[in-house]
Formats: C-alpha cells, structure tokens, sequence
C-alpha cells in the first residue's frame, strides 16, 4: 500500500457562494462612453500640440513660412483663396500665437480630464461633458446661422447627438438606482 493514500472517508470543506459583486456606482460602463473617452484624449492630444506649434512659432513670419510651403508643393499662389488666406495670416502676432497657445492648453487639459473621467467611469465626467456641450449649443447656433456649411453642421450634429446620448445614459441610471432599491 502506498503511503499517500489514505484510509476513511475525505474530509470535505464547506462550500460556500461568493460573495455577491458590489453595485457600480457609476451606473456601468459601456463601449460608446468608452469611444467618447478615447476621442477627448485624442482631442487634448491634438489641442496640446496646436498649442506647442503655437509657442514654437510665436515670433515666425507664420505668411512667409506658409508662402514658402505651398510654394514647395507647388499650389497656386495667384489662387484668390490662397491670397485671403495669406491676408489673414499677415495678422498674426507673437501675441496671438501666445493666446492660442494658452487657449488650446486649457482645453487640451479640459478634455484630458474630461476623457480620464469617462475612462475611469466617473459619473462626474458625464455631468461635466454635459455642461460643457450644452453651454457651445449656442454658439455653434450662432455659427451655422452665421455661416452654414456642411462642417458647422456635422460639427453641431455630433454635439446635439452626443448630449442626447449622455442626458439618457445619465436619467436611465439615476432611474435604474431609485427602482433596484
């Protein structure tokens, strides 16, 4: 006989059910939060780095370099649109390139904060996201009225569809709260 068996009946251990999950205070998490997170990353990414092109270029000839670049790719110069581009561009200074440089910054870091929230599935980004939509409403009213274009619309369809989405996301868990207790 080998000395690893034993004689008698197996002692069992109790079996007992796990405990149960706790419940997300966040209300869950889905994919299209998730997507909404990744796109506002993405968004302060490219905010940040229209910022540092900003502070680089702050003191440049931003006419004279853009002349030399759509000479080296050969477009148009005698274009009309080409001149009221390079008119605008003649406008502007160090302090312009200074001032969007600290408005892209405070946006970039609005939406990191914004998109690590949603991320993380705070509830307190969704609110955030919320009130940041439907305070540019107007705004983006006043745009399409001023100067529609099928950009102005997309841009305004996609904010409209976006805080339709998280006033539902959020109503349906706050009503999913007050009905599970």
């Amino acid at each position: 006989m080998r000395s690893d068996m034993t004689v008698g009946p197996t002692p069992t251990l109790p079996v007992s059910t796990p405990p149960a999950a706790p419940k997300k205070e966040t209300g869950g998490h889905n994919r299209y939060l998730l997507a909404i997170a990744i796109f506002k990353l993405l968004q302060a990414t490219m905010l940040i780095a229209t910022g540092v092109t900003a502070l680089v270029f702050r003191k440049a000839d931003v006419a004279g370099l853009f002349s030399h670049w759509a000479a080296y790719f050969r477009i148009d110069s005698q274009n009309y649109i080409f001149d009221d581009l390079v008119a605008k561009l003649h406008l502007i200074n160090a302090q312009t390139m200074k001032y969007l440089a600290l408005g892209t910054f405070f946006y970039g870091v609005i939406y990191i904060v914004e998109g690590v929230g949603l991320a993380l599935k705070k509830v307190w980004a969704e609110y955030v996201i919320i009130i940041e939509t439907a305070l540019f409403i107007p705004w983006e009213v006043y745009e399409l009225f001023k100067k529609p274009s099928p950009v102005h619309i997309g841009i305004f369809t996609v904010n409209i569809l976006l805080l339709v989405y998280l006033i539902v996301v959020r109503i349906q868990a706050v009503w999913h709260k007050r009905h599970s207790s």
